[in-house]
């Protein structure tokens, strides 16, 4: 067990099942937790995270990533980076 276990920018190389695995493993494991997860508003944003994010596998607009956290039973803290 850590006292903090965190994840910036590197969930979103992960396809579904290893990413629900993920978030399960970053909760079971940290006192505290804090996840940074790269997202998107409009097409516009998308488009420009599709461009900056080559290995991306997980796409999720803000209300997407808040159902995954919610259906991990995810608790810890989060923050969402925009490529406006």
């Amino acid at each position: 067990y850590f006292d903090l276990v965190f994840s910036i920018n590197t969930l979103h190389n992960l396809l579904n099942f290893d990413l629900d695995k993920s978030i399960k493993e970053i909760s079971r494991i940290g006192k505290k937790q804090f996840i940074a997860v790269e997202s998107f508003k409009n097409e516009h944003e998308l488009f420009n995270l599709q461009c900056w994010s080559l290995t991306c596998q997980a796409f999720y607009s803000k209300s997407e990533w808040e159902h995954i956290f919610k259906r991990n039973n995810y608790k810890g803290n989060y923050e969402f980076i925009y490529f406006k």
